[in-house]
């Protein structure tokens, strides 16, 4: 730690206080000596979709430690689904597919023709091939069995035809290709825990706690409008570093998850704060949720 910068930390650090002093809150007292904090800045009004870099409507600024763990994490969504014949067909004609009226009539019908081509279908017609269900098992079925006319006479029954087929393919020790394929669904928003243990030393820094906790809780919380007929947005917060080159940037996030334990040691240890007993050491634990998805944009632009 002593390799930091203090000086450097110290000039961010009055800036920051000095922008809206009445509205920021730094703990410990001695955050200066620490070299690098985070600043979770709370904007005054809700914005769909918020810019990562906005930072001009802000109301409150609350200024503490790195905390003891800093993760983050990329997930996305896949998952493991029977495409059948006609979508393996549709995936291997894709590639000049661009979306054009022309060009989706164009492959729709080179799909078509690639799937009753198929050695398993031939004989069966276009009608067998876009139906995918009872029929395509019969194909299967049929060809298995040397010939068209088994399967013919299976596409024609409607009542039970997938009982059957399923149950000749099982005396005959084989079954249908599902045609499996991993599929990309989407992405997620990414989430974020910080959690703080606060001891209190002086008046001034449980005074300090106090205010924190109200600030977290009340950005949290929704508010009432139109006589109570609908709730306004809570508040959404710009998480940072003060240091960041070798960590990681957030986007505009939510407080999803605020809880407090006053008797952060395991037990009720106060102390006396003029005429009140104040707590000796909170814990707090807070989740954050992105309110934006980090696609390839926001991790070679702003390092998310």
């Amino acid at each position: 730690m002593a390799s930091l910068d203090l000086k450097e930390t110290r000039s961010q650090l009055k800036e920051l206080v000095d922008r809206n002093r009445s509205g920021t809150l730094v703990f410990p007292n001695e955050m200066e000596q620490m070299g690098q904090f985070v600043v979770f800045s709370i904007f005054e009004d809700y914005q769909y979709q918020r810019d990562l870099n906005e930072k001009q409507k802000i109301s409150q600024r609350i200024i503490l430690p790195l905390p003891g763990n800093l993760q983050t994490g990329y997930n996305v969504d896949y998952a493991q689904e029977e495409m059948g014949i006609l979508g393996q067909a549709a995936a291997q004609s894709a590639g000049d597919l661009d979306f054009s009226v022309q060009s989706v009539s164009d492959f729709l019908a080179g799909t078509r023709e690639k799937v009753v081509n198929q050695d398993a279908l031939k004989g069966l017609g276009l009608q067998a091939a876009e139906t995918q269900a009872a029929p395509l098992v019969s194909a299967l079925l049929g060809n298995a069995l040397g010939g068209t006319a088994a399967a013919g006479a299976l596409a024609g029954i409607s009542a039970g035809a997938q009982q059957v087929a399923t149950g000749a393919l099982a005396g005959k020790g084989i079954t249908r290709n599902p045609h499996m394929a991993v599929l990309f669904k989407g992405i997620g928003f990414r989430t974020h825990s910080f959690n703080y243990k606060l001891i209190a030393n002086n008046q001034k820094e449980s005074d300090t706690i106090r205010n924190i906790i109200y600030l977290f809780k009340r950005a949290q919380a929704p508010e009432y409008r139109a006589e109570n007929h609908i709730f306004a947005y809570p508040n959404q917060f710009h998480i940072g570093f003060n240091k960041d080159k070798y960590l990681f940037k957030l986007n505009q996030s939510v407080l999803t998850s605020f809880s407090v334990n006053y008797h952060g040691e395991g037990g009720p240890f106060y102390h006396t704060v003029g005429d009140e007993e104040a707590p000796v050491s909170v814990t707090i634990d807070m989740s954050f949720t992105e309110t934006r998805i980090v696609t390839k944009k926001e991790i070679d632009k702003d390092g998310a």
